[in-house]
């Protein structure tokens, strides 16, 4: 697999052509011409790696059907529409039907099966090229304007020492 450091031309533009079915064709055209032409090339081609990478691992249809928490991989939004689509499971079964699983907020949050070739022809929907996985339990807690829970404070140790500490003597 090619690093950012040492990715090719033609790398890059294969990389690209594998994921161009999960973008909206105006991001694609813009992320391929800046992949060349731009100053920050180099962030782009970070970007097409690590799209290329999330896509490759992502679940398949029913891939987390047990999954108590599944991660959903992808965002897609609308910046002006408040609209979100977070995708947890792709189907590459047919280049025609690309469709995921994954949970859509449109007017109320719901899971269910999204057509990403037609997601992808709405006018203003972007693919979030920023966005890092996360647990849908997270996706859901902002949705609701939750705040993330706080982790659990340390387990006590004795005389009140910091555990850093001990684990730094004892070893």
């Amino acid at each position: 697999m090619p690093t950012p450091e040492n990715i090719t031309k033609p790398d890059a533009i294969r990389l690209l052509r594998e994921i161009e079915h999960f973008m909206p064709k105006a991001q694609y055209q813009l992320l391929r011409h800046d992949l060349f032409n731009s100053e920050e090339s180099q962030a782009f081609f970070e970007i097409v790696l690590r799209l290329h990478t999330t896509i490759a691992r992502m679940p398949i249809i029913r891939g987390t059907e047990y999954t108590k928490d599944p991660t959903a991989h992808l965002h897609y939004l609308t910046p002006y529409a408040n609209a979100d689509w977070w995708i947890i499971e792709k189907d590459t079964s047919t280049e025609s039907q690309r469709q995921a699983f994954g949970l859509a907020r449109i007017h109320c949050a719901e899971l269910g099966y999204i057509p990403i070739c037609e997601l992808i022809e709405i006018p203003d929907v972007e693919l979030d090229f920023h966005w890092k996985p996360k647990p849908l339990s997270a996706i859901r807690r902002h949705i609701k304007g939750e705040p993330e829970p706080t982790p659990a404070p340390p387990a006590p140790t004795p005389y009140g020492i910091p555990q850093d500490i001990i684990d730094m003597l004892e070893s």
